[in-house]
């Protein structure tokens, strides 16, 4: 019996999907790295080639920093992936990009840079150069001498190289890495896994030997296979206890002949009593009823059943950006659940609108709560129209990407060279940004007529074609996200800018969950069945 026993219990395990192991599970270097998956795989796992697409090989240093080599090129550590965009946030290893730029390449790599690429001559020179638009102090390079990568494009012989030495030249170098900073944004097009992602699924490979890909359910959780296996032991335990029971029943017949028989004898003296005494009982049945309802309603407030929570988080779209504080929707949440500027809105199109105090528009593709960072983007698919209302002055928003430039911009009758090209304003003519800060002098302006200037623009809406990051610092609730949990204002009051954190409200789900095992656990629905959820 032993053998059937564990083979009923293997059966029913299979039955409720807990012994299905995934070849392919979700991993990670540290606690806090980014998620690795398909189109990633992780090297030093012994994960199987199909499990990722060539590539998009990863591994883990011993430091566990999520690590990626470039084929004949650099090595960076990944702090991001953002799979439903297809996009890799990297950083130096040694926080000193510049490094690296003579072993940088990216013509045999699935990667692209979302900056665009730029050729540069790099320079040694013997005093420091104030700063220009047109090269790039690399400051962790420097000693002895002073290191500046100067563009290529640009005419250096209206640059100052006075006691300056050229060393190299560097080719197709994302802008974003040369004295800016230590980030490096990549992107990839194939395989096109954010299809699958934007629905809310995982890609995978057909096979092992195909490289076409399909979208599939996302695997359980080592924490829903226990869910799914406490069941199971319970039902296997059931299957025992009546074996168990059938089998003492079979040793001591006699015994429960006469238990039986005493029973009945109890019945039929319980229901002499029970006519005797059927209209009092009919009162009693009616206090018993009352009583229990209040029970329900008393185990419901325990479950937090009864506290709605009038500042859940929200979506204007099932794939749309998680609204939370210090973000709430205007005219469905009370003004306590948001902070002062941070009104949102949904658009008959269920997009997600933030309007800024000079009244441009965007569209608000994410929110990322533990960075405080918003990226969003022109819903006419041209930022450039609403840039002479721009203004982040009266804001709490700041620029989240490079800072924010002034501009000069002209209407030229021929194609330039230089400068952004706002194509989406061309016509009648071509239409050009430059950065005041640059000597125009030297720029090719003939036939162009100069039309307006602008301070303070974010350059990334020229660089990045039509996409704005914008950033906050007050109410500062990256503590709470860190601690997995949420935030709000102290003492409900909007006047101030102190938070607390608190544990994440319950979802309805899980409300409905506590309200069955509430009635299941003191047989409830037994007496109230109209109360039951399903």
């Amino acid at each position: 019996m032993d053998l059937s026993l564990v083979a009923l219990f293997m059966l029913v395990l299979v039955g409720h999907g807990a012994l299905l192991d995934d070849p392919c599970p979700e991993s990670r270097c540290a606690k806090d790295g980014p998620a690795i998956r398909f189109p990633f795989r992780l090297e030093d796992k012994n994960q199987p080639d199909h499990c990722g697409y060539p590539g998009f090989e990863l591994s883990c240093t011993d430091t566990k920093q999520t690590l990626l080599q470039l084929p004949n090129s650099v090595k960076l550590y990944v702090d991001k992936i953002d799979y439903a965009s297809q996009l890799i946030i990297a950083r130096d290893p040694d926080e000193c990009f510049p490094k690296q730029l003579r072993n940088f390449n990216m013509s045999v790599s699935l990667f692209e840079s979302t900056m665009g690429l730029s050729d540069y001559s790099v320079f040694n020179c013997t005093s420091r150069k104030g700063d220009g638009y047109d090269y790039r102090y690399l400051d962790c390079l420097s000693g002895p001498g002073y290191i500046y990568a100067y563009t290529s494009d640009y005419s250096i012989s209206y640059t100052d190289l006075t006691n300056c030495t050229k060393l190299y030249n560097l080719s197709s170098i994302p802008s974003e890495i040369v004295g800016l900073g230590n980030t490096l944004h990549l992107n990839w097009s194939t395989p096109d896994s954010g299809r699958c992602e934007r629905r809310g699924k995982f890609c995978r490979r057909n096979s092992s030997a195909s490289l076409h890909t399909k979208c599939y359910d996302k695997p359980k959780s080592k924490k829903e296979i226990w869910k799914k296996i406490v069941p199971a032991v319970a039902t296997v335990g059931s299957v025992l206890l009546l074996l168990v029971a059938h089998t003492k029943c079979n040793h001591s017949l006699v015994d429960h002949l006469k238990l039986s028989i005493n029973m009945i004898n109890a019945h039929e003296a319980l229901a002499l009593r029970f006519t005797a005494g059927q209209l009092s009982q009919k009162n009693l049945s009616l206090e018993m009823d009352l009583s229990l309802l209040c029970l329900l309603l008393l185990l419901l407030v325990s479950h937090g059943v009864g506290l709605e929570d009038m500042c859940r988080e929200e979506r204007c779209k099932k794939h749309g950006p998680v609204i939370r504080f210090p973000f709430r929707i205007k005219g469905k949440q009370p003004d306590h659940c948001g902070y002062p500027g941070f009104d949102l809105s949904c658009t008959d199109r269920k997009e997600t609108l933030l309007e800024l105090p000079t009244s441009v528009k965007l569209y608000v593709n994410e929110i990322d709560y533990a960075l405080q960072l918003i990226i969003a983007r022109d819903p006419d698919e041209c930022l450039p129209k609403q840039l002479r209302n721009f203004s982040l002055s009266r804001s709490p928003f700041g620029s989240g990407y490079k800072g924010l430039s002034n501009y000069s911009f002209f209407n030229c009758t021929s194609s330039k060279g230089d400068g952004y090209n706002l194509d989406c304003l061309s016509g009648p003519g071509y239409i050009y940004a430059y950065t005041s800060d640059y000597s125009i002098s030297y720029t090719d302006l003939t036939n162009c007529t100069k039309l307006y200037n602008l301070s303070s623009i974010p350059s990334e809406i020229f660089e990045m074609k039509n996409i704005l990051y914008l950033n906050w610092s007050m109410p500062g609730c990256q503590q709470c996200e860190k601690q997995r949990k949420f935030c709000k204002l102290k003492k409900n009051s909007r006047a101030s800018s102190e938070t607390d954190c608190y544990d994440k409200p319950k979802s309805k789900k899980d409300i409905k969950k506590k309200i069955e095992a509430a009635g299941e656990n003191f047989g409830i629905f037994n007496f109230f069945p109209y109360l039951s959820t399903s």
